[in-house]
């Protein structure tokens, strides 16, 4: 399965930001998509939001233990036995197009841009208008990191 994340992946990565139930549902994600060995792939591309945040967070702290736990699973995202790197975005459907432009979606396109490069189309995030705004459409799989979990 090829799956594609937004940003809380990243933004929980950080020892500061999480809180402890953010903190439980990121090692529970990462520890099982590690368990799959590389039958899972994260998608991502290569000059989205969520890559340049990625390498921002590798160079945001310097206490060497925390440092050096943020390069090992930066590493493992960049991967190519774990993650396909995208070089460019697959272009979306009108319909989902249309679905973005109202209210702050427009933000997220390029996680639709990457889940359209998959058979799946999968989106894990923990944007709930983001998953109200697509809930009637058949075309992309949105759900909440918690719901994603229970299957996964």
């Amino acid at each position: 399965m090829e799956i594609v994340i937004n940003q809380w992946f990243n933004k929980w990565l950080q020892p500061d930001i999480p809180n402890e139930n953010q903190k439980a549902l990121w090692n529970e994600f990462f520890q099982k998509f590690l368990n799959k060995k590389g039958e899972d792939k994260l998608v991502i591309i290569q000059h989205s939001p969520w890559m340049a945040e990625l390498l921002s967070i590798e160079k945001k702290y310097y206490d060497n233990i925390i440092r050096k736990r943020i390069q090992e699973i930066c590493k493992i995202c960049l991967d190519p036995n774990y993650v396909r790197i995208l070089p460019q975005p697959a272009i979306i459907p009108e319909d989902v197009v249309q679905l973005l432009e109202p209210g702050n979606f427009s933000s997220d396109r390029f996680l639709f841009e990457a889940a359209g490069h998959t058979e799946d189309k999968i989106i894990i995030t923990t944007d709930q208008k983001l998953i109200d705004q697509f809930a009637n459409q058949t075309k992309f799989r949105l759900l909440q990191i918690s719901d994603f979990l229970k299957e996964y």
